[in-house]
């Protein structure tokens, strides 16, 4: 049985939503190395930097960070790799983390567990993407998705690409295409569809991605008159829109939700109040 020493790598841009949560969750567990900047549309709209509490949070635990890279980036697969070179050479697997997942301790320890048991190349997960708050998540592909988040790394690797996650070993093969592991037992809280900004940003980024694959005026259209629905309110806006998430249908699927009946990571639990307290702070913009 192999032993398993994980590093982290996350990229951020205007992330604070729960960055400080996601950090906690995943720096007991291995090291951290983050890339920090906009890309892709925020950096050919001139931004330059985060302007909102990321930087501030990234100082808070910068003791803890093997090291942050700022910058512009052309797209995310730059991001990844202008940070890849901090990564400690004794580390066996990269496991990179959004800066939206907070991740149960048990989990991770199970997660650790089974790659030394099984010696895998590379781990996926299903993920709990949450969606209007804290009590619902997504169904549809953001259920079916299994998400790559640990690849085998050695001294030198780069990705190949950030969409899908892919490492390459020295023999330029995929490590998802190797001894490849889905972590039955271990879901992966997202919380990617939280906050009325958020899925603001987040329509923003992905319209001028590709454009014509979300809704139009997706946060005035879905978003925000769900989060303030009554049930059957929602109830039809799902059925129009085939779910809420801001990908048209015929791109992606159908993405219904349905009531969450898990647990939150502890850190999230504590700070519900705080969380609940923001989203209604951000729908005011929408009054």
């Amino acid at each position: 049985m192999a032993k398993v020493k994980l590093c982290f790598q996350m990229i951020v841009y205007n992330s604070d939503y729960v960055l400080a949560e996601s950090l906690e969750s995943v720096l007991p567990f291995g090291p951290l190395v983050v890339t920090e900047g906009p890309c892709g549309y925020w950096k050919d709209q001139g931004h330059t930097t985060s302007t909102d509490a990321t930087n501030a949070i990234l100082d808070r635990y910068a003791a803890d960070l093997v090291g942050v890279v700022h910058g512009q980036f052309a797209e995310k697969d730059a991001m990844v790799n202008a940070s890849v070179h901090l990564v400690p050479e004794d580390t066996t697997h990269l496991f990179v983390v959004d800066s939206d997942e907070v991740w149960r301790a048990e989990d991770l320890r199970k997660v650790v567990a089974l790659l030394e048991e099984t010696e895998a190349d590379s781990m996926s997960f299903i993920a709990d993407s949450f969606f209007g708050g804290l009590d619902h998540i997504l169904t549809g592909f953001e259920r079916d998705y299994k998400v790559v988040r640990v690849q085998r790394f050695y001294p030198g690797a780069r990705w190949a690409t950030h969409r899908p996650p892919t490492i390459v070993d020295p023999l330029g093969r995929p490590y998802g295409s190797l001894n490849h592991v889905d972590a039955m037992g271990v879901t992966m809280p997202h919380y990617s569809y939280v906050f009325p900004s958020q899925a603001a940003m987040k329509h923003t980024y992905y319209s001028h991605y590709a454009p014509g694959i979300t809704i139009p005026d997706y946060p005035t259209a879905v978003f925000v008159p769900w989060v303030r629905g009554s049930a059957p309110e929602r109830a039809t806006l799902e059925q129009r829109y085939r779910g809420v998430h801001n990908f048209v249908p015929d791109y992606r699927g159908d993405c219904y939700t349905e009531p969450f009946t898990g647990q939150h990571p502890r850190a999230i639990e504590e700070r519900r109040d705080e969380i609940e307290a923001r989203i209604q702070a951000e729908l005011a913009v929408y009054a």
